[in-house]
């Protein structure tokens, strides 16, 4: 679910600002304008997480 969460927040952030930093926790961070960079950390998919025992 993480992978497919920050995948999905990338791609609306590439076409809203294609000049920004995008720095994932799952994919790492792309080159652009560092003037603003944004930093994603998607809700934790795991079921050990959708137990609460994170």
């Amino acid at each position: 679910m993480d992978l497919a969460a920050e995948r999905v927040i990338r791609r609306v952030l590439r076409e809203a600002y294609p000049r920004d930093v995008i720095l994932g926790e799952e994919y790492g961070a792309n080159t652009g304008d560092e003037s603003r960079i944004w930093l994603i950390d998607p809700l934790c998919g795991t079921v050990a997480t959708q137990r609460g025992r994170r």
